[in-house]
């Protein structure tokens, strides 16, 4: 799954391509590895990016799942 991700992200085209999540499009302004944490709201801001992360990832395609098995 790494492998694919790293894949679409270092291939032409994908700087510059637009995510759709909910009535908000995000347009892909730069692709690096990078690690992300909201300081103000993480709940408001990680939603819209963690919707977008999967959709890139095709993580439902790899595991089957479109929720998690265990909620802590």
């Amino acid at each position: 799954m790494m492998r694919e991700l790293e894949r679409r992200m270092t291939a032409p085209g994908f700087v510059g391509s637009t995510f759709v999540s909910g009535e908000k499009s995000y347009v892909v302004a730069l692709a690096d590895d990078f690690s992300y944490m909201d300081p103000v709201d993480r709940s408001e801001m990680l939603a819209p990016l963690i919707d977008v992360a999967l959709r890139i990832s095709d993580l439902n395609k790899y595991t089957g799942r479109d929720k998690p098995t265990v909620i802590t």
